[in-house]
């Protein structure tokens, strides 16, 4: 029997035709033809074979696969994050080698009630605590960031842990519009909690920074 597959052949008595690193894209076989697929000591050979002993004709068309390439370690481009609640930040991870097979990274948070991540590798902060983002490659590497999500601290508009006059300008930009601040330079330029930033409160802000009153 003589079996013909997009013009290789296997010889005039074979019964088993074996390709080595290629695969079926698209087949059709006569209904009385038994195949079998699977793979020898080789695991790069595909057989099958047929019970007819005729000329067997298999219309379709091969496709030249690459070596399977998988990840030997991913790493972030953080290995731990400070957030504020409600802010944002975006891990971004590298696989080694650069050029794999499959390159599907995937995440989970310890905690999501903490701070949460999408399938971009994007994080926010919902309340304080600590939770750990983990992501992992196809073929089951992880790499880890700590993250510290942080209260939002009243009159700190910028964040960077004091009350400063700076903090009360930025809230004053807020306040008439000149800046468009970020939603945790928001609530925190908002002392009073009433309709967001005001003059007012960039008052209260300058009055404590300045030591002039001690709560807001």
């Amino acid at each position: 029997m003589k079996v013909v597959y997009g013009g290789i052949k296997s010889g005039s008595n074979a019964t088993e035709l074996a390709l080595s690193l290629y695969e079926f894209k698209r087949m059709m076989v006569n209904p009385s033809i038994t195949m079998r697929f699977g793979f020898d000591d080789q695991p790069n050979w595909i057989f099958f074979k047929t019970d007819q002993l005729t000329n067997l004709v298999l219309p379709g068309e091969l496709e030249n696969l690459p070596e399977e390439v998988l990840p030997t370690t991913i790493t972030l481009n953080k290995i731990s994050l400070e957030l504020m609640v409600g802010s944002t930040d975006q891990l971004i991870p590298a696989l080694v080698p650069t050029v794999v097979t499959d390159n599907t990274v995937t995440w989970r948070s310890t905690d999501p009630s903490v701070a949460t991540v999408d399938a971009n590798g994007n994080i926010r902060g919902i309340n304080p605590g600590t939770a750990r983002i983990i992501a992992t490659s196809g073929n089951n590497i992880n790499a880890v960031c700590q993250i510290y999500v942080l209260a939002i601290i009243l009159g700190d508009v910028d964040g960077n842990g004091s009350i400063t006059a700076f903090d009360a300008l930025m809230s004053l930009q807020i306040a008439t519009g000149n800046k468009q601040g970020s939603v945790v330079e928001l609530k925190a330029a908002d002392v009073d909690g009433i309709n967001g930033a005001s003059a007012y409160d960039a008052l209260r802000i300058l009055l404590y920074a300045t030591g002039k009153i001690k709560a807001f």
